[in-house]
């Protein structure tokens, strides 16, 4: 019941965010394209979980490149210089995650502003096949 709610609110949330008016200016135009490829994510993995017999493998699989895609999207709107977005659209990775959390930290004022290695680990986990994604199928 919990997943079809949280899916109702995600269709509702996504029908919101196709009715804003994205400004024409690149940092605008990336950082909205990063977010809807967050929201592709996180709508496929509801699909997953919806799926019968549920697919969690593939489902947890896309934790990580969604939070990934958040992050840099609040990165470029926050902190990125043009210089690092045009590089970053080159192809050129310039900060790292952690570098990126911090700095989003620091533009929120946040005192949290510690990047969580043993989370980032276990998203990243469940991308490679490593340990947390066999434990499932191991002790189910």
């Amino acid at each position: 019941m919990q997943l079809e709610h949280a899916f109702k609110v995600a269709n509702e949330e996504a029908e919101y965010l196709t009715l804003r008016i994205i400004h024409p200016d690149l940092r605008s135009r990336v950082v909205a394209s990063l977010f809807a490829i967050a929201q592709q994510h996180q709508y496929s993995i509801f699909l997953l979980l919806q799926n019968s017999p549920t697919l969690q493998a593939s489902a947890f699989t896309l934790l990580r490149p969604l939070c990934e895609a958040v992050i840099k999207g609040l990165w470029i709107k926050l902190v990125a210089t043009e210089n690092q977005i045009n590089k970053y659209l080159n192809g050129e990775e310039i900060k790292n995650t952690k570098q990126m959390v911090e700095l989003i930290a620091i533009q929120y004022r946040s005192t949290n502003n510690q990047f969580n290695q043993k989370n980032w680990s276990a998203v990243s986990s469940y991308v490679h096949s490593n340990h947390l994604q066999l434990q499932f199928w191991l002790t189910s």
